[in-house]
């Protein structure tokens, strides 16, 4: 069975496999000194593909089976029809009349007047504040809640109260702006309790800082704990076990500090505020929810505090809800939990992982019924595999079981779709600004010489990697290298470019500027025409930030020596990393939108959610690449965005040619392009592969073909990974072929040889049965003895010689030791490894184990009776060797069936030709035409021109193969190069050019001057 099924290997046979396969548990097996062994996981991986193929073909085979799983599947998964509500009833009493809400947003409020909670899915733009403030008011007014809280980012609260106060003129709103000190929280909560309140908007970071009491809060970490112990129990998988672990282990020393000191804050908790209600705005901010899986994009060991603050009060107001209910003589089946909305326009910000976060916020009781802990939902929905790639700090390598791929899409989307209400930018029926020119305009720039050689010699790095030191280079650090040098190459350390992208930013805004320069914008509160002229545009760049040191490079520094060159005034440009806090960034936003700022630049961090500066944006400059798709719908909502002026937007794109922007911008799009197809239900596919990446093999693919130009190298990668693969596979395959075989020659001895011990007990053991219980006769030396007592000390004596004589014999073979049981001979050997004496009888039988210094013992003091027990126990040991013959020739006999059986079986089942074989062969002759298509592309004179040109370039400055790291160096590096800092080694590589340069001028120099001299010779001549 483990030939067909699992490996020969100790924890890889078929059942361990299984049992793996039957747990999602990653199967990697590693060499004695800790390192992958490649082949024999891509073996055991197979294996485990083939138990799974096998037990889903088993599953399947039978109706009943199969009937029972479909029904008990079907009352999981698909028993959830997503609710559609139709809000156009609602009169929504108090609203002004200023304000008209749209049909999705009469639709939400309706929605989570009737739900347990809600998810808010509404694009950026589309009005998520509106429909938070009259779902608020509704909720009370029905009184479903008493006193809904509203949490929002620090930046917007104001913004957040005044708009309250303008849709709704008579609620009365409770603002928290001033919570972000203890004592401002004492009197925010104090306030809270003491009066009727319609609304309650609290800061983002005041929300979190205001405790629960140590009792609720110590009761919640236990809570937690039990889970934890509970799942630890359950878990199979050695990862996941020592991850649960970890979080035990964290949550104990939570739950001692909890009881050992009092928080900070002393006065009302959480709880006495009198909010039974929370809506949480920007809800993917609170995504780092603690949960353990042996899947890493499902696993979160280490919680944000924010995160678990949220989570711990929400758990708060469901207990409220069911205390409530049973006071009320509700039972416990019909109670409604109804504890929040979470409104949010990116709730996927990189991976479908996010959802089942958000699913344990908002409905975890459908989670309860249908798959439980992380580790069930990834079983339902999730196919995984193992890949080696780099750890996060670029340090190790390391395993790591990833999603493949997301199954059963339908049912989990019905899930999702239970509690989530979905607005795109398409169902907005007011009138956005459209692209000028119908699309992003995609700003191509050349890339310097410098920056080339800069990138080829990034494909060299990721070539000739050494897996022993990570900690030296590794592909994150190449591709963080490669990403600063596309941006600017002086962020790699490189020399300023002959036109920067810093220069082709300020050129675009610059031609933006003048077109629209003296176009008047109206205030967005008054309506009246603002005296400023001229647009606002953003720039946003999430590398080559603000420094507090003046010497290093920035690229918004650039960007704004670059616009200033070009006219525009140095107090027009701003970044939003000078707003040190809320009140500054609010001013700053108000000279935005009153036409004082013209460029506005800031990274996606600081910039994005909350950002309301849309009444005058005329353009949008992506300066570098967005790292996920939430970070392009973060950074493009800003402008995209009700309340715009401007009819026609740009949208600038700006990517180097042949560089890592290419690569980066078309993941990012790829994936955005899924997320919204899934928020659209246009995801008619069953399961789809992750978009998250993450595989060494593939980003080294990229980096090699960034460098050479050639995305046929990225072919090449994945062809040369998959005949390893498959060569792993025949090699595991033929393995298991002369195992097999060896099996079966080894059978074919023993089978005639199990019969010939048959054979000469048959007699013996038959003898044996016979005598039953009489006494057995024992000769030792020739004398047959009377008394048992004689016949063991004779026994000892001769069995001490023999253990006496066994150690100058050395090798272990049974010699006759003098002695024989009812006339069958005694044999014995000595064992040197565990020191012992071996006996047994001149017929097959089991044999005895005699322990050496115990022997010796006994021999040493023949005729005291100390040592008589010992004797006598020799003697029946001797005996018991030949009563159980009879026994243990029916072992044999069996031994011989089981071994029939199993040859019968091999012999019946002849090992198949490797499955895989053709495959095999196709792809090695690609991968072979593909090699020399390269090799020969490499040989032609343009690339051999293009080649030397280089390795002169890399002469005349004197580099090295890998010289892009000693201008970037890891701390490995400078460590092993014996520098105090990176900067001491990038001085040191500087000097070195330097000579270099020089030593190339004074060599050309006089070649050039004797190649004067010939002209000149010639010219004579003529």
């Amino acid at each position: 069975m483990t030939d067909e099924w699992g490996l020969d290997k100790r924890n890889f046979d078929a059942i361990s496999l299984l049992e793996a396969v039957c747990n999602s548990k990653a199967v990697v097996i590693t060499t004695e000194e800790g390192e992958v062994d490649a082949q024999a996981t891509f073996a055991a991986q197979a294996k485990c593909a083939k138990i799974t193929e096998e037990f889903s073909r088993w599953l399947w085979s039978d109706d009943e089976r199969r009937d029972t799983l479909v029904t008990e599947y079907n009352r999981r998964f698909n028993s959830l029809r997503a609710p559609v509500y139709d809000g156009s009833h609602l009169r929504l009493p108090g609203l002004s009349d200023h304000f008209t809400p749209h049909f999705y947003q009469r639709n939400a409020v309706a929605r989570i007047i009737n739900e347990p909670s809600t998810l808010l899915d509404h694009v950026v733009g589309a009005g998520k504040t509106g429909t938070l403030l009259i779902s608020a008011m509704e909720l009370r007014r029905l009184g479903l809640v008493r006193q809904p809280w509203i949490v929002v980012p620090n930046h917007i609260i104001e913004q957040v109260g005044r708009e309250a106060k303008q849709w709704y003129p008579a609620a009365n709103v409770l603002l928290g702006s001033s919570a972000t000190t203890a004592e401002g929280r004492r009197r925010f909560i104090a306030q809270s309790a003491a009066s009727e309140w319609d609304m309650v908007i609290v800061p983002q970071s005041a929300f979190t800082a205001i405790n629960v009491s140590n009792d609720v809060r110590t009761a919640y970490a236990e809570k937690q704990l039990d889970e934890l112990r509970a799942q630890l129990q359950d878990s199979t998988v050695e990862r996941s076990q020592k991850a649960i672990m970890r979080a035990i282990k964290a949550a104990q020393a939570r739950l001692e500090k909890l009881m050992a000191a009092e928080t900070k804050d002393i006065g009302l908790r959480f709880e006495e505020s009198g909010c039974d209600y929370l809506m949480i705005d920007e809800a993917h901010m609170y995504k780092n929810k603690q949960r353990v899986c042996n899947i890493e994009e499902l696993s979160c060991a280490t919680a944000a505090q924010r995160a678990e603050d949220l989570s711990l009060k929400l758990d708060v107001l469901r207990e409220r809800r069911r205390d409530e209910a049973r006071a009320r003589g509700v039972p416990e089946h019909a109670v409604v939990e109804r504890v929040a909305t979470f409104a949010t326009g990116t709730p996927i910000a990189n991976s479908l992982g996010e959802l089942f976060v958000m699913q344990a916020y908002l409905r975890p009781d459908l989670l309860r019924g249908r798959c439980g802990r992380s580790r069930g939902l990834g079983a339902a929905f999730t196919a995984t595999h193992t890949s080696v790639e780099v750890n996060a700090t670029g340090t190790k390598l390391r395993p790591v079981t990833r999603v493949a791929k997301f199954t059963n899409l339908p049912e989990l989307l019905a899930l999702t779709n239970a509690y989530t209400d979905v607005v795109t930018r398409d169902q907005v029926p007011v009138k956005l600004p459209e692209l000028r020119t119908g699309a992003r305009q995609i700003v191509s720039l050349k890339p310097d010489v410098e920056v080339v050689d800069f990138i080829g010699d990034l494909g060299w790095r990721a070539e000739h990697l050494d897996a022993r030191k990570p900690q030296r280079d590794n592909i994150l650090k190449i591709s963080n290298d490669g990403r600063n040098a596309s941006l600017d190459p002086r962020m790699a350390h490189l020399g300023a470019p002959e036109h920067s992208r810093a220069a082709e930013v300020a050129e675009r805004a610059t031609e933006v500027q003048r077109r629209l320069g003296d176009r008047q914008y109206r205030d967005r509160d008054t309506g009246e025409l603002l005296p400023a002229r001229g647009p606002l545009q953003l720039m946003f760049c999430d590398r080559g930030t603000p420094s507090k040191d003046p010497r290093q490079f920035t690229v918004y520094q650039a960007i704004k020596d670059e616009l200033v060159a070009r006219g525009m005034p140095p107090e027009a440009i701003r970044f939003v990393h000078e707003a040190r806090n809320p009140a500054q960034l609010k001013a700053l936003f108000a000279q935005c939108n009153r036409g004082e700022v013209s460029v506005l630049i800031g990274s996606t961090e600081k910039m994005g959610t909350g950002t309301n500066v849309q009444s005058r944006l005329a353009a949008l400059h992506h300066v570098d690449v967005p790292w996920r798709p939430a970070d392009l719908e973060q950074r493009e909502g800003r402008i995209v965005r009700q309340g715009n002026q401007n009819d026609e937007i740009d949208m600038f794109l700006y990517v180097t040619e042949s560089s890592y922007d290419t690569v980066m911008w078309q993941k990012v799009q790829a994936k955005d392009l899924f997320i919204q197809q899934m928020r659209r239900k246009e995801v008619l596919d069953s399961e789809i592969e992750d978009l998250g990446g993450g595989d060494i093999g593939a980003a080294a693919a990229e980096a090699k073909a960034i460098a050479t130009g050639d995305p046929r190298y990225l072919r090449q990668v994945e062809l040369d990974d998959t005949v390893r693969r498959l060569t792993a596979l025949d090699r595991a395959h033929q393995q298991s072929v002369r195992s097999r075989d060896w099996q079966v020659t080894v059978l074919e001895r023993a089978i005639p040889n199990k019969q010939t011990d048959i054979d000469a007990l048959a007699p013996v053991a038959q003898a044996a049965a016979e005598r039953g219980d009489a006494p057995h006769r024992v000769v030792v030396g020739g004398s047959t003895f009377a008394e048992r007592t004689d016949a063991a000390a004779a026994l000892t004596t001769a069995c001490r010689r023999a253990y006496l004589a066994g150690k100058d014999r050395g090798a272990s073979r049974f010699e006759p030791i003098g002695a024989a049981i009812n006339g069958v001979e005694v044999l014995g050997a000595r064992d040197l490894t565990h020191d012992m004496l071996l006996l047994r009888l001149n017929v097959p039988s089991r044999s005895a184990e005699i322990d050496g210094a115990e022997l010796l013992a006994a021999g040493s003091s023949l005729g005291l009776d100390v040592s008589g027990p010992k004797q006598l126990g020799l003697l029946r040991r001797v005996e018991n060797l030949y009563t159980g013959l009879p026994e243990h020739h029916v072992r044999l006999q069996r031994e011989q069936e089981r071994q029939r059986a199993e040859l019968d079986d091999l012999l019946a089942h002849p090992p198949a030709p490797f499955e895989q074989r053709s495959e095999l062969e196709a792809k090695q002759a690609e991968l072979s035409a593909l090699t020399l298509e390269l090799r020969m592309a490499a040989e032609t004179p343009e690339a051999k021109a293009r080649a030397e040109a280089a390795n002169q370039r890399m002469k005349m400055r004197g580099r090295e193969p890998g010289w892009s790291l000693t201008l970037n160096p890891t701390p490995a590096l400078v460590e092993e190069l014996g520098y105090p800092n990176a900067d001491a080694v990038r001085r040191a590589v500087r000097i070195r050019e330097r000579m270099a340069l020089e030593h190339h001028q004074r060599e050309i120099t006089p070649r050039n001057q004797d190649r004067s001299r010939d002209e000149d010779d010639r010219g004579l001549g003529h």
